[in-house]
């Protein structure tokens, strides 16, 4: 007779093995993006360049001119808040990668960890530098793709624990 409290082990598929993989790849590039900045970090270098940039002549469209004056908000607030940003960054890089791992080994809390940290993630600049046209692009495409990479392993939820 079988016994009826012994459950079959579940497989991983490989649909959600090859999601865990990208997402290693992807928070891990993340990860050493952000410890490379920190380990590096020198604020008064960082501000010469901003102000090297600060003083080239500003030729050519209004676009043009709108887009070097928000990328040089982007590099100010990276020079003051530059830390902050990167240390915040790490941290939800870590919890991605953490959460990915967890859902390798079919632990549906990793689920959940991993959206957390991918949403937090998505606003750690906006809100050091706010929302300017030199982001909005890359913050669209980067709300996609984290929209995205959700929605695939909710709908691999069934087979995590």
């Amino acid at each position: 007779m079988e016994n009826p409290f012994n459950e079959q082990p579940v497989k991983r598929t490989t649909f959600l093995t090859v999601l865990c993989i990208l997402t290693f790849i992807g928070s891990g590039l993340g990860t050493l993006s952000s410890l490379n900045f920190l380990l590096t970090y020198n604020p008064e270098t960082m501000a010469m360049q901003v102000e090297e940039i600060a003083a080239l002549p500003t030729k050519g469209s209004p676009f043009l001119k709108g887009f070097l004056s928000s990328s040089l908000e982007i590099l100010q607030a990276s020079v003051e808040h530059g830390l902050t940003m990167y240390g915040l960054s790490l941290l939800f890089y870590l919890l991605s990668v953490t959460g990915a791992i967890l859902m390798f080994r079919l632990r549906r809390r990793g689920f959940f960890l991993y959206a957390c940290a991918q949403v937090a993630l998505f606003f750690v600049t906006p809100y050091f530098t706010s929302f300017s046209s030199v982001l909005l692009p890359s913050f669209v495409l980067s709300a996609l793709l984290v929209l995205l990479f959700i929605i695939l392993y909710a709908l691999n939820l069934k087979q995590m624990r």
